[in-house]
């Protein structure tokens, strides 16, 4: 800067920007890069040290939970004469499980507090989710149940319990609570998907959900509770609601789950899987956007799914095997965007031996890498263009082609298979107009 203002005073601007101006940036810009990383390291600690001690309040929370409420509830049931009657002990001690059951959903609603404090968003919710759990059993206990459909209530507590647990293990050891860039770390937000740790969590509560639902299809009609299906249906419905502000939030608020679709598409109890199969095709090619990104159309077959799943299980009141296939599908296509993560993830990680920010190979001087912006970008992009008079048109060509081939190759070994294995499939005579439409569509957008 001494010598910047010493050629300023004597009004050589051209020595005086290059190269001393641009070095005093440079230093400054390192400086404040060294400032914000010793700063984010220090928030990542004393975030990791919060959730080290909320993960203890978890883990003593389930251990009360089990040993005050959930047994108690089972001993209960099991001692009941035959009129469903109970001795005087045991009578008791069903007195005293609505009021245990209150201390412990103020106690997660606590914690609850203390997880929206740290920033995050899937955590609060899944700590708002087991108290209202909480409260639905305690109402419960309180009008005497202690029969299979409140067992069912009590373990999916334990089961949240544990979902919130491991993954706040997950975020402990990777040193990083709540990644505000969004995206599973793919650098800048760009991709649509949620975080690898988010997504982790939403599909444990969704197996949540799942077990639920198979527990009480496989209980004889007469026995199956309407009212504790219409909560699961509730909390399938909150579920989708929560996905979809994770996608608002890894995308800053550009992108969101479509409307639930028309309860009237909802397929027959007897349909297989054939029939599901076939009825997302049809909604792919006659709703679908063919320029659509591959992550959005997953993102919206999840969304779809799950309020399919909501609309069964809250207004048919059906927990049957057609409800539960299209479960098991969500949790495919969750664990699906949970490997693209990973992906993301590994590919926005510096290789060894190279700090992020530095130049990749291939990269062009003055590029960006994801949100890091290089120093000395314009002087470096100028000294390129002197060299090369703008560089070479053929060259740049060669390589976006080469970056487009890439791109293409890239796909799941998932839709990699299908395609393998629909490659020497006839096409239905009913879907022959729909496809070379779409196709049609697609290359005429492309030119």
């Amino acid at each position: 800067m001494g010598y910047a203002i010493v050629d300023l005073r004597d009004k050589k601007l051209a020595t005086a920007y290059s190269p001393h101006q641009v070095e005093a940036l440079n230093a400054l810009e390192q400086a404040l890069k060294k400032a914000q990383d010793a700063a984010a390291k220090a928030q990542q600690q004393l975030d990791a040290k919060k959730a080290e001690a909320i993960k203890a309040r978890l883990e003593k929370i389930r251990t009360e939970q089990i040993e005050t409420v959930n047994d108690p509830t089972k001993l209960i049931e099991t001692s009941r004469k035959a009129d469903g009657t109970l001795g005087r002990e045991n009578a008791v001690t069903l007195g005293q499980l609505p009021g245990r059951q209150g201390d412990r959903a103020k106690t997660m609603a606590e914690i609850a507090e203390a997880l929206r404090d740290l920033g995050g968003m899937i955590y609060n919710d899944a700590a708002k989710d087991v108290v209202i759990d909480m409260n639905e059993v305690k109402e419960d206990l309180g009008k005497q149940k202690t029969g299979k459909s409140v067992q069912i209530a009590q373990g999916r507590i334990i089961e949240q319990i544990d979902a919130m647990i491991e993954s706040l293990k997950q975020e402990i050891d990777k040193s990083k609570f709540d990644q505000k860039g969004g995206g599973g770390g793919s650098g800048g937000g760009k991709s649509k998907l949620p975080s690898e740790v988010e997504l982790r969590l939403l599909r444990a509560r969704q197996l949540s959900v799942n077990k639920s639902t198979t527990e009480i299809g496989n209980l004889p009609k007469d026995q199956q509770d309407k009212v504790a299906l219409v909560a699961l249906g509730n909390r399938q419905g909150k579920m989708r609601t929560l996905l979809d502000n994770l996608v608002k939030q890894a995308t800053r608020g550009k992108e969101g789950l479509k409307p639930e679709p028309d309860p009237k598409d909802k397929l027959p109890e007897e349909a297989g899987k054939e029939q599901i199969e076939n009825q997302e095709i049809d909604q792919d090619l006659l709703g679908g956007d063919p320029q659509g990104a591959q992550e959005t159309k997953q993102l919206n077959r999840v969304g779809d799914r799950m309020a399919r799943s909501r609309q069964r299980l809250a207004l048919d009141g059906d927990a049957g095997k057609v409800t539960q296939e299209i479960q098991k599908r969500i949790i495919i296509d969750i664990s699906d965007m949970i490997k693209q993560a990973q992906q993301q993830q590994a590919n926005s990680q510096p290789k060894p031996g190279q700090q992020q920010g530095q130049q990749q190979p291939g990269q062009q001087p003055g590029q960006q890498q994801g949100n890091q912006s290089q120093p000395n970008a314009g002087q470096q992009a100028a000294q390129q263009s002197t060299v090369n008079g703008g560089g070479s048109r053929e060259a740049q060509l060669a390589a976006k082609i080469n970056e487009t081939n890439k791109e293409w190759g890239n796909i799941s070994p998932r839709l990699r298979q299908a395609v393998i294995e629909g490659a020497g499939e006839k096409i239905p005579a009913k879907y022959q107009k729909l496809i070379e439409d779409y196709y049609r569509g697609v290359s005429t957008k492309q030119q």
